[in-house]
């Protein structure tokens, strides 16, 4: 059973190879990463506004899920705060130092979110065998837009290693959560919402202050919009399936 579990939330590994290769067979193209970005952007913030703010509150008392959410939401845009104080002491590399800031906290992000995910999948899993499955494919696909925008500032600016090393984090989160959720049992679930939460305010973060500026900055609006619809809805639609 435990092989099985972890099979599931390591669907999680081709969501991210799924991501790279989207993010690299489209970095030239504007009109199309205006579009995906504006996809992630919605995908990021559906997730976090209804199903990792909302969504809580049915199980946790209201001022504790706004706590959560806004140390999220702190957390993140402190570190977002330093990073550009590490690494930009090159006013010439301002703009690839600022691009692999943003998928940095992408990753970070992902990570925060995906931990709690597999941890979820084996719980799942656990109760019921076929709900196990359906959560673990619907986590696989609505995490390839967020892989792609961490993959993207990367391969736009060429820190392929950088790129590596991000992915790999991101691609293992799942697993090992869900490996924490098998041997764990009972004794972390007190704080799987509060972590829950708190990926959804640093997601929300991510979306407003890092994705939006870079997808508007591309200066396709319209396709950005177009993507930032479409992302909604098919998310809506997934989401009201898992």
């Amino acid at each position: 059973m435990s092989y099985t579990i972890l099979l599931i939330s390591s669907l999680s590994i081709f969501s991210t190879i799924i991501g790279v290769f989207w993010a690299k067979n489209c970095a030239d193209r504007p009109k199309i990463v205006a579009g995906a970005v504006g996809f992630s952007v919605a995908i990021m913030l559906y997730l976090s506004i209804f199903e990792l703010f909302i969504m809580p509150m049915q199980l946790l008392s209201w001022h504790n899920v706004i706590f959560w959410f806004l140390i999220g939401v702190i957390v993140v845009a402190i570190i977002d705060w330093i990073l550009p104080h590490i690494h930009h002491h090159d006013t010439k590399n301002t703009k690839q130092n600022s691009l692999a800031t943003m998928a940095l906290l992408i990753a970070i992000g992902m990570v925060i979110h995906d931990f709690p995910e597999g941890f979820a999948i084996s719980g799942t899993y656990l109760n019921n065998s076929n709900w196990g499955w359906l959560v673990g494919l619907g986590v696989a696909i609505h995490n390839i837009p967020e892989e792609f925008a961490m993959a993207l500032p990367l391969i736009i600016t060429g820190q392929k290693k950088t790129l590596l090393i991000l992915a790999i984090f991101s691609a293992l989160a799942e697993p090992l959560g869900a490996l924490l959720g098998i041997s764990a049992g009972e004794s972390f679930v007190n704080w799987l919402l509060p972590m829950t939460i708190f990926a959804g305010g640093a997601m929300f973060f991510i979306a407003i202050s890092e994705l939006t500026p870079f997808g508007l900055r591309i200066k396709h609006f319209g396709s950005f919009i177009i993507g930032t619809i479409i992302g909604f809805i098919s998310f809506g639609i997934l989401a009201s399936l898992f």
